[in-house]
């Protein structure tokens, strides 16, 4: 991943960040931050539900997007090639409740509707990223 930032016609290039820095070095913080605000309790008392909804639910989006980008019904509006449609369903399928887990917060919902939204999304994370490095693998065979 390389980024560059234009400012008034200069521009100025970020350090390069290969996908095992982000893998080994950027991502645990955000991971334990999330594991470290759940109320484990509640977690574990929903844990069946969660697991259900985050592998099955990333599944299933992952996959019905993955057909849905590949097949000629979308080629009107986007041309992606299989390993792209793959890719894409992997990352865009696990789309974190921010707004949603605030709204809860704010009004005090019920501690396992709250319990069931937050763990979903620390689980769906890790899901989409077996997910998108499975459909890396499976095109390119190795």
């Amino acid at each position: 991943m390389h980024l560059v930032l234009f400012t008034n016609h200069n521009h100025m290039s970020l350090p390069h960040i290969s996908t095992t820095q982000y893998t080994l070095v950027l991502l645990p913080p955000i991971i334990f931050d999330a594991g470290y605000e759940l109320n484990m309790r509640l977690f574990m008392r929903n844990y069946g539900k969660i697991l259900t909804l985050a592998i099955v639910g990333t599944l299933i989006s992952t996959l019905l997007t993955w057909y849905l980008l590949y097949t000629d019904m979308t080629d009107m509006l986007i041309d992606l090639g299989f390993s792209e449609s793959g890719q894409f369903a992997a990352l865009i399928s696990a789309v974190d409740p921010v707004s949603t887990i605030a709204t809860f917060t704010h009004l005090r919902v019920e501690p396992d509707l709250h319990a069931l939204c937050v763990g979903e999304s620390v689980i769906n994370d890790a899901v989409a990223v077996v997910l998108y490095g499975a459909s890396v693998e499976f095109v390119h065979g190795g």
